[in-house]
């Protein structure tokens, strides 16, 4: 089985939301429409190249993987079943009273528990607008969750556990610890990609490379530079 660290997520710029006002509605996900959702893994469970994912859900980097870069991914490598998704979310930018980037995770992994964790995943990227400026007020995550369809009560319950906050910042003190110095990264084989490939085509074409019956790619795209935000110290990740 080949690993493959990423960090992801899908398509279209609506526009942005407000901290305060409407939220915006993100656009059906195929491979969850389809039923390949286990959990927070995403895929078929035969294929053969797992991509693991590290995201912080206030990164705008990680945003625009998932807007711009996921939908591409489903079509072409997830839902014909040769790479399933496994996300790690990591608490990275929310150094504040009230940790956002903590808290959201926290959601999303609540979400999990009942088994919507890509539906809550989305409705959060969808609705990024500014680092520590409210967008995941603890309200506005509660509002999320009826918006994904969750169990309120269960929500909440799962949501004010200290355990589910303790659980993010270990995940981000051990991304920290392998390696991974910023979000999004990517993992293939060993080798970590930090930052998001400028085109599709460039982490398409990584990808290809390590399916077992991939084929020649043709001429290797130039190396791309890649963006993104750095881990901070577990310190920094309250």
């Amino acid at each position: 089985m080949v690993v493959i660290a990423l960090v992801i997520v899908l398509t279209q710029k609506p526009a942005s939301s407000s901290n305060t006002g409407e939220f915006v509605t993100p656009p059906a996900n195929a491979a969850v429409a389809a039923g390949m959702a286990d959990g927070e893994t995403l895929g078929k469970a035969g294929a053969p190249v797992s991509v693991e994912i590290w995201s912080d859900f206030q990164c705008p980097i990680c945003g625009n993987l998932v807007k711009d870069y996921l939908p591409r991914l489903m079509a072409e490598f997830v839902i014909p079943g040769q790479v399933k998704l496994v996300p790690h979310d990591i608490a990275i930018l929310g150094a504040t009273a009230e940790n956002e980037s903590l808290i959201a995770a926290v959601g999303a992994g609540c979400a999990g528990a009942q088994g919507k964790y890509w539906q809550y995943h989305d409705w959060l990227f969808y609705n990024q607008d500014g680092e520590n400026k409210g967008a995941f007020s603890a309200d506005r995550l509660r509002q999320i969750a009826d918006k994904a369809g969750l169990d309120r009560a269960r929500w909440d319950a799962c949501f004010a556990d200290p355990a589910q906050a303790a659980a993010i910042r270990s995940t981000t003190s051990q991304a920290a610890s392998q390696g991974i110095s910023s979000a999004p990264s990517f993992r293939f084989g060993g080798q970590v990609l930090a930052g998001l490939p400028r085109a599709y085509a460039d982490l398409a074409s990584a990808l290809r490379k390590v399916l077992p019956s991939a084929a020649p790619t043709g001429a290797s795209a130039a190396p791309s530079a890649a963006a993104g935000s750095p881990v901070a110290s577990p310190a920094a990740s309250q």
